[in-house]
């Protein structure tokens, strides 16, 4: 991880044609067990524990297998909640010291008069090139001849957090071009970056203490763009620490989370002897002895589409989408997490799906800027307690699965006896 791991998963119709990769984002919207391990998940955010939801609430499991381990989580009659298995993650980049921190900011950008030169009108790139040239220009790092006249367009925007308040000195830049150097939005939470047009590019935004989000933008030449406005989400307050190579189960959650669609909360289980190394930016690893997980949703509220991590693709729904992080990655730069066994993870059923409904899963890679299809999830729900483990029923009949039923899920006893104080609660 670097900064800060995220996942995200989607739930809609992830693109038939994605891949199986590192772990960008995950946007996730309910389903069941994501097995493998040793495979990248793109910024491990979050820890979860305990409650998932309360009585007669579905669970929904989903399931991954993502390079870290997130594995499952049932319930049935009332309760339902997400399960994914994660084997890795991967972090959002982070602006590096100094970028980003909270000086003071820049008044709103006033454009200085260019004269014309014997009559003849300046041109676009005479115009723009106050924000890239001069002494000080708000827009630094910018390699020489790297903006071309005759392709130069200028693309503006607004950063705000969630409620509406402006965000100033956000790092706006273009992901993977960095000869078009970097802004700072303004007092206003306001931006202007000059480009060279002529087609898609995928504009990035990073601030420290936030997780980091991904625009694409359609450039024409000579054109001022507006880029639609973002919404920054700060990361959940709520950490939890989990020592790796343990001969227990660490449960971490993340924030109870309610809005219009309901009430939930995240749920990561990370399984005895599971040990866990930063994949830094050089190739390298370093072990991850403890990690303070944090589990971030983007999908709350009003705010929530304009908070994703990246823009949706046209044939997946806006449902869930959360980001799982480490603090210990963050500072250490890293560029992902890998775990040696499947981490499950959970939800509550908030948005009512059918137990034993299987949930499409993707993830967005900040790499390849795509969404990536991932292994199903499942809704699932917890019926009871036996001998101290959840009976949990994967299809919707009312009935608990047998061992190896939800061996083939990931389930294990551990697993099921974390998930027994979701179980309803039954009057009489």
């Amino acid at each position: 991880m670097t900064a800060q791991s995220s996942l995200a998963i989607i739930i809609g119709n992830p693109p038939a044609d994605a891949d199986e990769t590192i772990l960008g984002q995950l946007a996730h919207a309910a389903g069941h067990a994501l097995e493998t391990g040793g495979q990248t998940l793109e910024q491990l955010s979050r820890s979860a524990s305990a409650s998932l939801g309360a009585a007669e609430q579905t669970l929904v499991e989903l399931s991954r297998a993502v390079s870290s381990s997130m594995q499952s989580l049932a319930s049935t009659l009332s309760l339902s909640a997400i399960h994914l298995e994660l084997t890795e993650s991967t972090p959002a980049p982070q602006p590096p010291s100094g970028v980003g921190a909270e000086v003071a900011c820049e008044e709103p950008l006033v454009a200085p008069a260019v004269a014309a030169d014997a009559g003849v009108s300046p041109s676009f790139h005479a115009r723009a090139a106050f924000l890239f040239s001069g002494d000080h220009p708000r827009q630094s790092g910018v390699d020489e001849g790297a903006i071309e006249e005759k392709r130069i367009a200028i693309v503006s925007g607004e950063v705000r957090v969630r409620g509406g308040a402006s965000l100033p000195n956000v790092r706006v830049r273009v992901h993977e071009q960095p000869q078009f150097g970097e802004v700072l939005t303004d007092c206003n939470g306001r931006f202007s970056i000059a480009v060279n047009g002529g087609g898609a590019m995928v504009l990035e935004y990073t601030k420290r203490g936030y997780l980091s989000v991904h625009r694409r933008v359609n450039v024409p030449w000579k054109e001022f763009v507006e880029a639609a406005s973002v919404a920054m989400t700060t990361l959940d307050p709520s950490a939890t620490m989990v020592a790796f190579g343990q001969q227990e189960l660490h449960v971490a959650t993340g924030s109870h989370v309610e809005d219009e669609s309901g009430a939930r909360q995240a749920v990561v289980m990370v399984p005895a002897g599971t040990t866990a190394a930063m994949r830094m930016s050089d190739g390298s690893t370093q072990p991850l002895i403890t990690m303070t997980a944090r589990i971030t949703e983007y999908t709350v509220g009003p705010d929530g589409p304009s908070a994703m991590p990246a823009t949706l693709p046209p044939e997946s729904a806006y449902t869930y989408a959360f980001e799982v992080s480490a603090d210990e990655a963050i500072a250490a730069g890293a560029r992902s997490v890998e775990f040696s066994k499947p981490v499950p993870f959970y939800v509550d059923n908030f948005l009512r799906f059918s137990i034993g409904q299987t949930v499409p899963v993707g993830r967005y890679d900040t790499v390849k800027e795509a969404w990536i299809a991932e292994n199903n999830g499942r809704v699932i729900a917890i019926l009871a307690a036996v001998d101290g483990k959840a009976q949990i029923d994967i299809s919707g009949h009312g009935a608990a699965a047998t061992e190896e039923e939800l061996a083939v899920l990931g389930i294990g006893v551990d697993e099921r006896s974390e998930l027994v104080p979701h179980q309803p609660s039954v009057d009489g």
